[in-house]
């Protein structure tokens, strides 16, 4: 929480049961709400898998994460908590690109004291050999776990058995509620109302939305700046008419519209 009191963390740091510490729900925690950015260096691949000094089985912990696009960030360098979210074969959240950041978000409802779990889908870009699954090797104990941290070429968790090996049965991707919203806050209106432009592909697409002032009744993440904000902190939230929106459990800090230049349309728009 910070000094005023306006900002508060979803997740918590502690000891963990699989290896060393690990990251944990502070409450229950909505399926699609973001919990915290993934911060740390963009590496190549194969700098991050084959340099030991990349982050790779450090201590016995792996700090990487894959991203879609095929890079893999080094969470150890330049990082932050979300450095300690340890590998799942059958996460609970999944990692979301947005403006080019990556931010933890939950794929499911996850309860107060749970870990948090992440697919790191360590692309390779190429065949993983047994001595380099082995390297990565994954015993999250997931049901279908594939027995590696690393997935192949195409991103499909695949690998060149060993002698002793079977390959586990692969589970599909996992499934993303909804992509993120194109917002852009088109101007101010009296009473201190603001006109927004929401765009959600596959959720809602409102041209010229009226937000409300109102004070948030709990925590949660600012649909705007991502920023993570109290119960109690200033915010906009969707005017309820007759139909509600899709959209209405969202909130922009006020905060972030204050900052903003209504003027300058480069100023007022998240992607």
């Amino acid at each position: 929480m910070n000094s005023g009191g306006k900002r508060i963390s979803r997740v918590i740091v502690r000891k963990s049961p699989r290896l060393g510490r690990g990251v944990f729900a502070r409450r229950d925690l909505r399926a699609g709400e973001v919990l915290l950015e993934y911060k740390g260096t963009c590496v190549d691949p194969e700098t991050a898998l084959a340099a030991p000094t990349a982050g790779a089985l450090r201590y016995g912990r792996v700090f990487l994460l894959g991203t879609r696009d095929g890079r893999i960030i080094d969470g150890e360098c330049n990082g932050n908590p979300a450095r300690w979210i340890n590998h799942s074969c059958d996460p609970n959240c999944v990692a979301d690109e947005r403006a080019g950041r990556i931010f933890v978000r939950a794929s499911r409802p996850i309860r107060i004291d749970r870990e948090i779990t992440l697919d790191y889908a360590l692309g390779l870009g190429r065949e993983i050999s047994p001595a380099m699954r082995e390297r990565f090797v994954c015993r999250c104990g997931a049901r279908r776990c594939r027995g590696t941290m690393l997935v192949a070429a195409g991103g499909e968790p695949r690998c060149v058995p060993g002698p002793d090996h079977v390959i586990a049965a692969m589970r599909p991707p996992q499934a993303q509620p909804f992509p993120p919203p194109h917002i852009q806050v088109l101007e101010r209106l009296g009473r201190n109302r603001i006109v927004v432009s929401w765009r959600q592909a596959g959720r809602a697409c409102y041209g010229e939305q009226i937000w409300s002032p109102s004070t948030a009744s709990e925590a949660g993440t600012c649909a705007l700046s991502m920023a993570s904000f109290e119960a109690g902190a200033q915010v906009f939230l969707p005017t309820i008419g007759e139909y509600p929106p899709h959209n209405r459990d969202e909130r922009i800090l006020a905060d972030a519209i204050s900052s903003l230049d209504l003027d300058c349309p480069a100023k007022r728009v998240r992607c």
